[in-house]
């Protein structure tokens, strides 16, 4: 069986790696609690529900940042990188006519391809 630390230096720096993504990791997450909680009135006027939406802010973010570490794993840091930039430009369309043409598989001849 192979260990990730050879020796008690690199057990050390690996375990300072770790505590630092960890802290990394809680620092986004409470950014957007921050973020969700600053929300909370504007969502409140507009949807009259609060917990709900947030609960599901919070559990969106988390599924948000499996799921690209999943396509960085299977497709590819580049890839996934282009896959959510264009999944953020659909969720910011005005309506639903433009996220259909945003969504059209063709493309001018004109276009170079990939």
């Amino acid at each position: 069986m192979q260990t990730i630390a050879t020796s008690p230096a690199q057990a050390r720096r690996h375990a300072a790696y770790m505590a630092l993504l960890a802290a990394l990791a809680g620092l986004m997450f409470g950014l957007d609690a921050g973020v969700i909680s600053g929300a909370q009135q504007f969502i409140q006027r507009q949807f009259g529900v609060i917990e709900l939406i947030v609960s599901f802010m919070t559990v969106g973010a988390a599924l948000g940042a499996a799921l690209a570490a999943w396509l960085s794993v299977h497709f590819g840091r580049k890839r996934s990188q282009l896959w959510m930039c264009g999944a953020t430009a659909r969720g910011q369309q005005p309506g639903i006519t433009w996220i259909w043409c945003a969504a059209k598989p063709s493309a001018p001849a004109s276009w170079p391809r990939a």
